[in-house]
């Protein structure tokens, strides 16, 4: 079935409608590789920028400038990969139902976000190990978003915790007005957790964003085909040499996250803050349930969270899961259904992440009630 009809009230918490459009098969399909202009052009020696037409073009042609290693691990996935492929693949089965007569002369995308106005609804996600891309690594990505920010692309830039390069190379290259959130894989060790959050806080984070989808990396069994040595900046080395790059870090990850250790997080980072005479807005990015989405919710005064990311981890975790855009529906109606009352909602914010490739698909996630847009793979290529 295919979701159509207007979802201006998205978040209401009225009963998922079930509709379909003509027969079964006649729903639009698509592939997970997308439409690259550039990958079927034959006779091409060479690919200019100005041919370029949209995010599968970029994939096309980064594939063949970035190493084996690096390519496993960006483009991998859980298991048989299934979910990678629906993770993009859904959003063809979302009808939008467009309206006519109405002014577009002036038409505007910014937006609001934890109280800052946006040129664009969507944000630079955390991706991991940038070096395996570029020379530079986040010093790079971070050159590029602080660019767009000058051109009048004003967008969020979220830093992880494995990045290649070290953080204050990372913030001196940032553009010192770019909205800075940073990505939290929880330690096994407390020390650690409390000396990673004081330099988040030191470095002037307006946000922490706690990944609790991940006490153990997924079996990306593309990256574990392709053994590498690569170390993580913040964290330390990797130990598992032979296990490819993701499973190799998970040993810097605690297997033993609950929501009582949100709590302490949340109070520690909060109150470090407050010494420092800021705010720091606390996000649990990894939800993939709505019984959780409204956990959070319900008890977001308690563990002092301003809202969460729905995502399954660009599919990297667990296979067979639901893509994040059909999670993003279900858990803004369980939302709805518990009292939130929307984007508008000024306690409680709801992002989504996971095969955003196009504008269409980031309209889809906004009208199905997310607030900002997480994109990670494209921006990477």
């Amino acid at each position: 079935s295919v979701i159509v009809g207007d979802y201006e009230d998205a978040g209401a918490g009225e009963a998922a409608p079930q509709f379909t459009v003509g027969d079964e098969d006649e729903t639009p399909k698509t592939s997970s590789t997308g439409n690259s202009t550039v990958a079927s052009t034959e006779g091409e020696s060479e690919v200019t920028i100005d041919m370029m037409l949209n995010a599968m073009d970029f994939k096309a042609v980064a594939e063949k400038k970035v190493s084996p290693e690096g390519w496993a691990y960006l483009y991998s996935a859980a298991g048989d990969e299934f979910s990678y492929a629906e993770n993009e693949d859904a959003f063809a089965r979302i009808a939008m139902v467009p309206r006519v007569l109405v002014d577009v002369s002036k038409a505007d995308c910014s937006t609001v976000v934890l109280g800052r106005h946006f040129d664009v609804p969507f944000y630079m996600t955390a991706v991991a190990m940038a070096k395996l891309y570029n020379g530079d690594g986040e010093k790079c990505v971070a050159r590029g978003v602080s660019k767009m920010k000058r051109a009048g692309i004003d967008m969020p830039y979220m830093v992880p915790t494995l990045a290649s390069c070290g953080l204050r190379d990372i913030m001196s290259a940032c553009d010192p007005s770019l909205a800075k959130w940073y990505q939290l894989y929880v330690n096994p060790s407390e020390k650690v957790v409390e000396s990673m959050i004081t330099r988040i806080v030191d470095y002037g984070f307006a946000a922490l964003f706690i990944t609790v989808d991940a006490p153990e990396l997924g079996m990306r069994e593309r990256d574990m085909r392709v053994k590498v040595r690569q170390s993580a900046a913040v964290q330390g080395e990797a130990k598992q040499e032979t296990a490819g790059v993701a499973r190799a870090i998970s040993s810097f990850i605690s297997q033993s996250l609950c929501w009582e250790n949100i709590l302490n997080i949340s109070t520690m980072a909060r109150k470090k803050a407050a010494a420092r005479g800021r705010e720091i807005d606390i996000f649990l990015k990894g939800i993939h349930s709505p019984v959780d989405a409204v956990r959070a919710y319900r008890e977001r005064r308690r563990l002092g969270v301003r809202g969460i990311v729905v995502s399954n981890h660009g599919a990297r975790q667990v296979d067979t899961v639901k893509s994040g855009v059909q999670m993003l529906y279900e858990c803004t109606r369980a939302l709805g259904k518990a009292g939130w009352r929307g984007r508008s909602d000024p306690e409680f914010s709801v992002f989504v992440d996971g095969g955003v490739r196009r504008g269409t698909d980031i309209l889809k996630c906004i009208a199905l009630g997310a607030s900002a847009v997480g994109i990670g793979r494209p921006f990477m290529t």
